[in-house]
Order: C-alpha cells, then structure tokens, then sequence
C-alpha cells in the first residue's frame, strides 16, 4: 500500500466561492499550460519534495476541476478536462466519497457523477468504449466489442436533492436546463460534454445533454 497514494484529495471551493470569483479561479489553469495543473492537490510528498518529483494525478482531483469547470460554465477546459478523464483507467464508480459537510456542493458532485456516466456510455452505446485510440481505421471490429457501461458510485445514491432550489445563473423554464442537475433541485443550463473527434455525421459534436422534464418530487420550483 502507498499511503501518500491513498490520502484523500482535498474539497474544492463551495459553489458560492466559486461563482463570484470566476476570472479568478480560471487564471489559475491556464489553457496553455495544461501539464502543470492536471495534478493531485495534496500536498507533496517526501519523496516529491527530496527529488522535485512531478505530482501524478489522481481520479478525484481530475473529478474536482470538473466540477470547478462545469459550476463556472467553462464549456473549453470542462470537456477538455472529461475528455482527459475518460482516457484514464478511472472508473466513474471508483470515485471516493468526498464525505462532505456542504450540501450544496456535494448535491452538485452527485450529479456530476451522473453526466459523467451519461457522457462516457453516450459514447459506448455508439461503440465507442473509453480506451477507443484517437484514430480508428475498423468501426465494426470496435463497436463488436462487449459494451461495459459506467454507472454512478454507491455514495453518490446516498445524497439527497436539496431542500430549496440552488440557481446557478440560470431561472426555471429557461431552455436546455440540466436534468442531472435538476434532480438534486440545482437549475443551471446543462453542460456540453460530447468531445469525440470522429468527423463522420454519426460522431459529429452536439449538445449530449438531452433536456427532459424532471422527474415528480425532484422539482427544481419552490
């Protein structure tokens, strides 16, 4: 075992520390230098400290700045960022419980799970799994292959919707609201995180959230 490996990462800033300060917290992933953020928060080893090892990441870190992106409407480094995800060996059900004490953000990481899920076996179901390679020369040899779906983590069935409504620069009615979201009672347009590169009509980008009503008892009214 590693225990520096198996040390919780930490909770990113609450939805309401986030939203004021969004030039703020995006300066501090710069776009073109991607590599230097796409690491653990922990604070660094002993051995990284001695050696000025480079941190490696981890699956809820990467997870956080999803989260930061999507809460932050930043449509570039979010798919860019779930993109980099599904091409890693993290399951979305390996996801380790935040155990966190702000229902609003753990409401929001919850969901989270969920597009995640929606984004990767959107693109399964069309037989393309999460270790597709970037160019693919035999469609019907990949879409052959056994489909193994990801499902959400057992902790993210235990949150529940909040108690009133969360608005994240978004009102009720408004078109393309988020159905993830608005089963935990949080209204906010719905993230766009189709990133296949495929050129072919069937592949081609589009808005993979498809807005429905939410379902009884999860509505996001007052």
């Amino acid at each position: 075992m590693d225990p520096y490996q198996d040390t919780p990462e930490p909770l990113p800033p609450s939805i309401m520390a986030l939203v004021p300060n969004r030039a703020q917290v995006l300066a501090d992933y710069p776009l073109e230098f991607r590599k230097r953020w796409k690491v653990s928060r922990r604070p660094p080893s002993l051995l990284s400290r001695l050696f000025t090892i480079r941190g490696y990441d981890t699956a809820a870190a990467c997870f956080y700045r999803i989260y930061e992106f999507a809460v932050l409407h930043d449509n570039i480094r979010f798919r860019d960022e779930i993109e980099y995800f599904c091409h890693r060996p993290w399951p979305v059900s390996s996801l380790p419980d935040p155990h966190d004490s702000n229902p609003e953000r753990a409401a929001f990481l919850a969901a989270l799970t969920r597009i995640l899920c929606a984004a990767f076996n959107d693109r399964i179901e069309r037989g393309l799994p999460r270790d597709a390679p970037a160019y693919i020369r035999d469609f019907d040899k990949l879409r052959a292959l056994p489909k193994v779906f990801e499902t959400p983590p057992a902790w993210a069935e235990t949150i529940p919707p909040l108690d009133r409504p969360l608005r994240i620069a978004a009102h009720e009615g408004d078109p393309g609201l988020s159905s993830h979201l608005a089963e935990m009672r949080i209204v906010m347009k719905a993230p766009h995180y189709n990133f296949t590169s495929d050129n072919s009509p069937e592949y081609m980008l589009r808005t993979v959230e498809k807005t429905r009503r939410p379902r009884l008892g999860n509505s996001v009214s007052d």
